[in-house]
Order: C-alpha cells, then sequence, then structure tokens
C-alpha cells in the first residue's frame, strides 16, 4: 500500500485483512477504531488443526494483533483477555489495556470470530502513546 505525503511517496506495510475490509479511524489518534468485513485467520489456525478456544484466545489473537501491527496501530503486549463468549457459533473477544500493570480506564480492544477462528470484526477504544510515571508520590 503506498501513501502520499506532500511529494515523497511513502511504502507502508502490506497486510491482508480480507477484500473487503473496511477502516474506520478515531478523528483525535487516528489509529483504528473499528474494521469490519475482515477475512483472516491467525497464522497458528490457518492449517486448520487448531480450534479457537476460551484457553487458547488471548495468545492467539495477540499474535493476530502482531502480525498486523502495522493496520491496527496497538500493542499487543499492553492487552490482557477481559472476556470470552460464544454466542450462535461466533466467539467475542474482549481485551483491556493495562500501562504497566495498571488497568487504562475505558481503554478496550474487541475483536470477533467465527469458531473456525477467521476474524470478522475489530473495535477498540486505545490510548496509543502512554508515558506517565507510576512511582507513588505519598508516603504510607
Amino acid at each position: 500500500m503506498d501513501m502520499f505525503e506532500g511529494r515523497n511517496k511513502k511504502e507502508k506495510g502490506k497486510t491482508r485483512l480480507g477484500d473487503r475490509a473496511r477502516v474506520t479511524r478515531n478523528r483525535l489518534t487516528k489509529i483504528p477504531e473499528r474494521v469490519v468485513e475482515i477475512d483472516a485467520f491467525p497464522t497458528s489456525l490457518k492449517d486448520g488443526t487448531v480450534t479457537i478456544t476460551a484457553k487458547n484466545a488471548e495468545a492467539t489473537f495477540k499474535e493476530f494483533f502482531q502480525e498486523h501491527k502495522e493496520v491496527f496501530e496497538i500493542e499487543p503486549e499492553d492487552l490482557k483477555l477481559v472476556s470470552a463468549k460464544q454466542i450462535n457459533k461466533r466467539w467475542y473477544f474482549k481485551f483491556g489495556q493495562y500501562y504497566k500493570g495498571i488497568p487504562v480506564h475505558n481503554a478496550t480492544v474487541g475483536i470477533d470470530s467465527s469458531e473456525n477462528g477467521m476474524v470478522g470484526a475489530y473495535a477498540a477504544n486505545y490510548h496509543p502513546g502512554i508515558n506517565v510515571p507510576t512511582e507513588p508520590s505519598v508516603n504510607l
């Protein structure tokens, strides 16, 4: 994918999320807020021998976020699985964002997939570039 920035043409990494994938970006942070009509599998599920479960979901989808880091613009290491639900043959996973082990208020990443692991949609309220001190300043 090519991006034009002024006179210079900048090449971005190519990622394949499907032929019809549509991205909606956040007005303030410019990172993807919602991606719909994704037709992609995490690498560990492509061979079809492993199916998605609540136990392997965190590792599998963190791997998926890492593979498509240029598209989603999130840090998979900052995410922890909050909930995993299966409703009508679809899985819905919700990850919470953490900064140095502290949960970030109202920062979540959601992803849904079919029971065989094909990702369908992504939604996020992610806060990039947090840089605040976490050392306590008040003594007990």
